[in-house]
């Protein structure tokens, strides 16, 4: 026995917005999308100034999330490795000084440097000064996993920075217009 085909009745997307009420928008016709003011004009050249400035740096941050799972790592954990190895002279490496410069939350920053730890990439120690202030800092073999990651970053950075400082330039270019 063969049931009969259900049809279903569909509203026009015209029916639906006016029966809740959603405001339509009509379209800018091609001759009124060419007559842009003077300001909107600046305002988009700096959106596409902005965009094209954070496509650049989140091309290359992608680059490098892929570079440090390659190498066996966890984007945030490279980073840990980095911002440890690369503080200032005379700067710590505490929990909360890599928090900070990873911009994350403390209890975030010790389970990154807990997992480092059962990797054998990280060390923690006890200051003297202060026994309840625990320093990190990078067994050998974290900075040899870490070597060869700031090696291509360098070295990708040397190939592709011309545009990313090219798209910062325009950038600041057009926040000194403001």
């Amino acid at each position: 026995m063969r049931l009969p085909r259900l049809v279903f009745w569909q509203p026009s997307l015209a029916i639906v917005l006016r029966y809740y009420r959603v405001p339509m928008q009509i379209m800018p016709t091609e001759s009124s999308a060419q007559i842009e003011t003077a300001e909107a004009q600046v305002i988009r050249a700096d959106h596409q100034a902005l965009a094209a400035f954070r496509f650049r740096l989140r091309r290359f941050l992608a680059w490098s999330e892929q570079s440090a799972r390659h190498a066996g790592l966890e984007p945030q954990q490279h980073q840990m490795m980095l911002a440890i190895s690369g503080l200032p002279t005379g700067q710590v490496a505490t929990i909360g000084v890599v928090a900070e410069r990873l911009q994350i939350r403390h209890h975030t920053a010790v389970e990154l440097a807990d997992r480092l730890a059962i990797k054998g990439l990280l060390v923690r120690s006890r200051t003297s000064s202060d026994h309840r202030e625990v320093v990190i800092s990078l067994t050998p073999e974290g900075k040899q996993r870490l070597a060869p990651l700031v090696r291509q970053s360098l070295n990708t950075l040397t190939e592709t920075g011309p545009q990313l400082i090219d798209a910062l330039r325009a950038v600041m270019d057009h926040a000194s217009r403001r």
